[in-house]
């Protein structure tokens, strides 16, 4: 029987334009509108001015989006995708069956953009390589049936390892015996799991991920092109993906496969700038706040009920009080207390200034503190996730609540067209100008008659 990695790889290779439906292809423009605004919302960020202090300058294949500049391609995939990551407003996609198994499939948006223009591939070919990433995450996700990543240790960005360079290698028209090779070369490394772990305070590291691996990813693709041989085992191998890192068998059939229909439908895009797992608590506590004007001075408690997996992932009380952006955006206590006090989530609340006070801010600590979790059974069905219930008792003893089953950005409560891009022009506007700003929205809706790339990357630069 061939390996897992050659039946990956001879579905990429066979994999045509002509076999996404129009649905497909709507869907993955709005998911890249959705990934150049995240970019541009991340962009002024301490990660990412850090990061573009890395800029080479001698090689110039690849936009340094919101700047006036191009590098390696191998340079601009780290410095866009510390944007993208830095702004966790970046879509999600949960398996289903496991929520334990979550990945950002745009991650991969980056890396294959950099690609794409330092290749001059048409706009067709960049939405295919955009769509393998979504496919193959959501294959590799549902395919853990029990067990997920971060389970077994490791952060859930050691999929890109293996998924990045399909996704790229499609762009560089590779056969499916390099294609093999290259997830061969680049799926031998993986990613620890304390980048992400519960009970640690988050780091800046979490941004840079996904970009160390999308770059590991470019090597191992170009080396793999000119005849360079990984082990094509990766997967299943002795010490290979299942048995070192994943610790278990993955349904094979799955991830070969595939689902009744493509899994970008399953993927969410955010409403507010924080995990997604706390997308339904918010959308439930704000929904109280609104409708009752609730103040912080008339809240005696607050009972969270959502899945295990919410309650293990942010809900850790050793994030009660966090000191960073990136614990903070992953705090169900400080989220929920934020959203009482401003009665709004939004990105400017994550600046360095604005944040820096809210981290500090006596009245978030009070509010983190009068806040208890519990799982709900009801709320713990995969196919709800990050469905929640919030109930707020105030001190004249009255109590409110409200039950976010399909929080926005489900498949059964989606964004609308109207809200991404308002969502993307609150992030590149103030960097490109409002006109060109919907340039690029122009732009990336006409993505698959466009002749070349560089119509779209021309519009990203300053």
């Amino acid at each position: 029987m061939e390996s897992g990695s050659k039946q990956l790889s001879k579905y990429v290779e066979d994999l045509k334009f002509k076999d996404l439906s129009e649905e497909v292809v709507y869907r993955l423009k709005q998911h890249i509108l959705d990934t150049l605004g995240c970019i541009f919302h991340g962009f002024p960020s301490h990660s990412a001015s850090i990061t573009r202090k890395l800029l080479l300058g001698k090689v110039e294949e690849a936009t340094i989006i919101g700047t006036n500049k191009k590098d390696s391609c191998i340079t601009a995939t780290l410095a866009n995708g510390v944007a993208l990551r830095q702004s966790e407003y970046l879509d999600y996609l949960p398996s289903p069956l496991n929520p334990f198994a979550v990945c950002h499939p745009s991650e991969a948006i980056p890396a294959a953009l950099a690609i794409a223009e330092k290749v001059d591939s048409s706009g067709k070919d960049f939405l295919l390589s955009v769509f393998i990433s979504y496919e193959l995450h959501g294959r590799f996700c549902v395919a853990m049936r029990t067990s997920s990543l971060s389970a077994a240790g490791f952060h859930h960005t050691t999929l890109g390892y293996l998924i990045q360079p399909l996704v790229i290698g499609k762009l560089l028209n590779l056969k499916a015996e390099q294609l093999a090779n290259a997830m061969g070369i680049s799926g031998c490394m993986a990613n620890a799991g304390i980048i992400d772990a519960e009970e640690e305070e988050f780091a800046e590291v979490k941004n840079i991920a996904y970009p160390i691996a999308a770059q590991a990813s470019i090597i191992a693709t170009l080396l793999a092109k000119d005849g360079f041989t990984g082990t094509e085992r990766v997967l299943e191998g002795e010490k290979g993906f299942m048995k070192s890192i994943l610790r278990e068998n993955m349904d094979f059939d799955a991830l070969l496969k595939g689902g009744e229909r493509p899994w970008i439908f399953e993927t969410r895009l955010k409403p507010y700038p924080i995990v997604g797992a706390g997308i339904g608590i918010i959308d439930a506590t704000l929904n109280l706040v609104k409708k009752y004007s609730i103040n912080p001075s008339d809240v005696e408690n607050i009972l969270v009920k959502s899945s295990k997996k919410t309650v293990t992932h942010i809900c850790d009380p050793a994030k009660k009080h966090p000191k960073t952006k990136e614990s903070a955006d992953h705090s169900a206590y400080f989220l929920v207390a934020v959203a009482i006090l401003e009665k709004k989530v939004t990105p400017d609340l994550f600046r360095d200034d604005v944040l820096s006070s809210l981290l500090s801010n006596t009245t978030v600590h009070e509010l983190s503190d009068k806040i208890t979790f519990e799982v709900s059974p009801e709320l713990n069905d995969p196919k709800l996730y990050p469905a929640a219930e919030v109930i707020i008792k105030i001190k004249s003893g009255l109590e409110y609540s409200h039950k976010a089953l399909y929080p926005k950005g489900h498949p059964k409560n989606p964004m609308s067209e109207k809200e991404v891009e308002e969502k993307f022009l609150q992030g590149a506007s103030s960097i490109l100008g409002e006109n060109k700003a919907r340039e690029v929205i122009k732009a990336v809706y006409r993505l698959d008659k466009m002749r070349n790339i560089s119509e779209l990357t021309e519009l990203l630069r300053t």
